[in-house]
C-alpha cells in the first residue's frame, strides 16, 4: 500500500519520475538477471528437497565458515532434516565453521584438503595477519587456498 502511494506520488511529478526512471530500471534489471533466477531456483530446491527426500544430505568442500557467500546456509541450518559434511582445510576458517555448525548429530566437520593424488601435501592459504600489512585485501581473501604457491 505504501509502495503504491509512493509510486503514484513520484509519477505525479514528471521531473522527479524522469530523473528516477533510469535508477528504477537498473533495480528492475538487477532483480531479474539469470543469476538471480538461478539462485532463487537453487534456494527453492534446497528448501523443498526435504519434503521429497527422506534424508537429505549435502557436502561442502572448501566450506570456509559455512555461511559466507553460501546461498542456502540459512536453510541448511534451520531445517533439522538436513545433514551434511563440511570440509575446510584453513585452520582459522575451520574454527569459524565449527562455531557456526555446532550440531554434531547433523553436521560432520573435517579439517582436511581434497586433492589428487591421495596422500599428504602442503596446503597454502592467506594468513589472516595479511590484512594488517595489506589494508585493501578483498573481503574474500580467506577463501583463497591451493596446493601450489
Amino acid at each position: 500500500m505504501l509502495f503504491k502511494k509512493a509510486k503514484a506520488a513520484i509519477k505525479s511529478v514528471p521531473f522527479v519520475y524522469n530523473l528516477l526512471l533510469p535508477v528504477l530500471m537498473l533495480f528492475r534489471r538487477a532483480r531479474h538477471t539469470p543469476q538471480t533466477k538461478g539462485l532463487k531456483r537453487f534456494r527453492r530446491y534446497c528448501a523443498d528437497l526435504p519434503n521429497v527426500a527422506q534424508k537429505p544430505v549435502f557436502v561442502k568442500v572448501g566450506a570456509n565458515d559455512g555461511i559466507t557467500r553460501d546461498p542456502c546456509s540459512d536453510i541448511l541450518l534451520a531445517d533439522t532434516r538436513w545433514k551434511g559434511l563440511l570440509i575446510e582445510p584453513v585452520p582459522y576458517c575451520f574454527d569459524r565453521l565449527r562455531a557456526n555448525f555446532q550440531d554434531a548429530q547433523r553436521f560432520s566437520l573435517e579439517q582436511v584438503a581434497i586433492g589428487a593424488p591421495a596422500g599428504e601435501a602442503t596446503f597454502y592459504y592467506v594468513d589472516p595477519k595479511a590484512r594488517e600489512s595489506i589494508p585493501d585485501l578483498p573481503s574474500w581473501f580467506d577463501q583463497l587456498g591451493s596446493f601450489s604457491r
